[in-house]
């Protein structure tokens, strides 16, 4: 390491705590990428292991160890962000591994008008194993809400490269645990325009003391709880406002929003929008149906969803419940034919789609552009 020279055209930004066993590793597959011209910033938040002692034997002068107190995940990315010079900005967790071409392919594909660009990533654990991948995927501006709503972000912090005039001031909240590069990302991404590499750039490395792998459930959720808090239910829910029910769309919304949050194992939170719901219902109306349905298919119970749902009752809302309670039983025929009912009544249905695409995947389509498949020539 040195004192810092010209000003690089990257800044990665790795916020480091207690990593000694991976930081080494992390900090080669960043200093033998293809493209050179960046700096490493390696934020230390407060690490009590012998991790700043590993960064201080590593000899480059892209190299700069920043000492922080400890502050927590969001703390240290900001310090890196105070002190990046680059015109782009790249993030690496301290466990994590990039491949050599990472920045290179990243960088190529921020043309004029890209704000982002982010890409795929496999899973591996402590020893470096493969264990899974994670494919990224593009998204619309006005769809995100919705998205991380139901799966969570399309992309993360770890797999993007950000142009440093977009974050500005733009800063990671400091008072949650988990979730923070989420957060970060829905509020960064508001009117800006990214791009899917689609190919897996990184090794996101799943061990005993990684987020991922300790992540609990309470401590998700204030993240998320922002976005539900920050966007009306009607909004999340588009397909609840249906004529059926007048005035009383966001009594559906609420409870599908439950579903939703039941489904990611939110289960308090779901117990508790599921009674919003009801509240807002009343009693003998077609809404009240439509949210014992979803309560129903978010307990686990998909045939009392079916009785449940008024018969003499289709339209976008209740086909896409329906299709999600056929494909709990197993009958994805079924439910692909209830997701392209609902298109046609809807064709902008968020959740239709999503149903449709998901069901698909696993009847057929997914094995024609199975990457095993590819490689061994079986097909399911």
């Amino acid at each position: 390491m040195s004192s810092r020279g010209r000003q690089p055209l990257i800044s990665v930004v790795m916020p480091l705590y207690n990593a000694e066993q991976y930081v080494e590793q992390s900090i080669r597959s960043i200093l033998t990428q293809t493209f050179v011209d960046f700096e490493l910033l390696v934020v230390d938040d407060g690490s009590s292991d012998h991790s700043r002692d590993v960064v201080r034997g590593i000899a480059d002068e892209r190299v700069h160890l920043v000492q922080a107190d400890h502050g927590g995940e969001g703390a240290a990315r900001n310090v890196g962000l105070d002190h990046a010079r680059g015109a782009y900005i790249a993030w690496q967790d301290a466990d994590d591994v990039s491949l050599p071409q990472r920045l290179e392919r990243m960088l190529r594909a921020m043309s004029d008008g890209i704000s982002f660009s982010h890409h795929d990533m496999a899973f591996v654990d402590a020893q470096g194993t493969v264990t899974g991948y994670q494919r990224s995927s593009n998204f619309p501006e006005d769809l995100l809400d919705l998205f991380l709503l139901r799966e969570g972000c399309p992309y993360s912090c770890a797999t993007m490269l950000l142009r440093r005039s977009d974050v500005g001031d733009l800063r990671h909240s400091e008072e949650f645990r988990i979730g923070v590069d989420v957060d970060f990302v829905r509020r960064l991404v508001r009117g800006r325009r990214g791009v899917h590499v689609a190919e897996p750039l990184a090794l996101y490395r799943q061990h005993g003391s990684s987020a991922l792998s300790s992540l609990r459930k309470p401590e998700e959720y204030p993240q998320l709880q922002r976005l539900l808090d920050a966007s009306p239910p009607g909004r999340l829910v588009p397909d609840a406002e249906q004529v059926d029910w007048p005035g009383q769309g966001s009594a559906v919304a609420s409870a599908f929003i439950a579903l939703c949050l039941a489904r990611r194992g939110f289960e308090d939170a779901a117990t508790t929008w599921f009674a919003r719901a009801a509240g807002a219902a009343g009693t003998g109306s077609t809404a009240v149906a439509v949210v014992a349905a979803a309560a129903a298919l978010a307990g686990g119970q998909p045939r009392r969803a079916l009785d449940l749902l008024p018969p003499t009752v289709e339209n976008s809302m209740t086909l896409v419940l329906r299709g999600g309670a056929e494909a709990m039983l197993g009958d994805l025929p079924a439910a692909a034919s209830s997701y392209r009912q609902a298109l046609e009544l809807r064709p902008e249905s968020f959740d239709a789609l999503e149903g449709l695409r998901g069901v698909s995947e696993e009847m057929f389509l997914w094995e024609l552009d199975s990457p095993a498949a590819r490689l061994t020539g079986v097909r399911r």
